[in-house]
């Protein structure tokens, strides 16, 4: 009866574009950005002492430059790998991994034992020879996911019972199948889906969430490359209005 009780397949997109909402232009944001920090620094040059302004406005516009340059080309770089290249997540609490799962081209696995024994002792390098990227998420950010259900296969899912499927000894309980039931799935296998299935998608379909969560400390990457340490120097409010800014005119030239 329970053999394979997931009747309707998860969503088999890659996490990063799987969201409800419109497709995000990473470029457009990164872009954005950088012209409006370009253009506050501008601003808050030319009310500096006027004689000196043009040497050092000219090397700073220079500098500038080639910075948002390198900036952007990551971010090109990253909306682009981001939908190819395999990717490892994972949900750790201190030094614990709760579980952890591999992505290629849509497509999710359980990580290895030997993988996660790298995770684990943070052979980060090794893993990058064969992974784009390695995203860390704390359990706070389960909480910070905007709503309170979410739809999993057929079933309708809470944050409480997502806490419990990922954290409890028996996952299979919160889909209402009795404790120690003989499934396909192993126990694992389950907390991987509601992991990925949920707790993945709901955070990379929306850039906005995924910036704001990676500057509060609840997500970090490895490697760390340059569109991310420029994000996590930006203030939170100008990095939201800028994206706010372009998911809206994305939806309207959408229309």
């Amino acid at each position: 009866m329970y053999s394979n009780f997931f009747s309707k397949p998860l969503n088999k997109e890659s996490p990063i574009n799987s969201k409800k909402g419109d497709k995000m232009d990473f470029t457009l944001i990164i872009v954005g950005i950088i012209m409006v920090v370009v253009a506050m620094l501008l601003f808050h040059f030319l009310h500096g002492v006027f004689k000196i302004i043009a040497g050092v406005l000219s090397l700073f516009v220079l500098v500038g430059v080639i910075f948002g340059g390198i900036i952007i080309f990551d971010a090109y770089n990253f909306q682009k790998s981001a939908q190819t290249e395999p990717m490892i997540y994972a949900l750790v609490d201190g030094e614990e991994i709760i579980v952890a799962m591999t992505v290629n081209q849509g497509t999710p696995e359980i990580i290895s034992g030997a993988e996660l024994a790298q995770l684990k002792n943070k052979e980060y390098d090794d893993l990058l020879n064969n992974y784009y990227k390695l995203w860390f998420y704390t359990p706070a950010i389960i909480d910070e996911i905007d709503g309170e259900e979410f739809e999993l296969g057929d079933y309708k899912i809470s944050k409480e019972q997502i806490k419990e499927g990922i954290f409890g000894d028996n996952p299979e309980t919160i889909f209402g199948i009795p404790e120690g039931t003989q499934l396909e799935q192993s126990k694992d296998e389950l907390r991987m889906m509601i992991f990925g299935g949920i707790v993945v998608q709901e955070v990379m379909g929306s850039p906005l969430f995924m910036f704001e969560q990676y500057k509060e400390g609840n997500i970090w990457v490895e490697k760390e490359s340059p569109l991310f340490k420029f994000i996590d120097k930006v203030p939170l409010n100008l990095v939201k209005g800028v994206l706010e800014k372009a998911v809206t005119k994305i939806k309207e030239r959408g229309k």
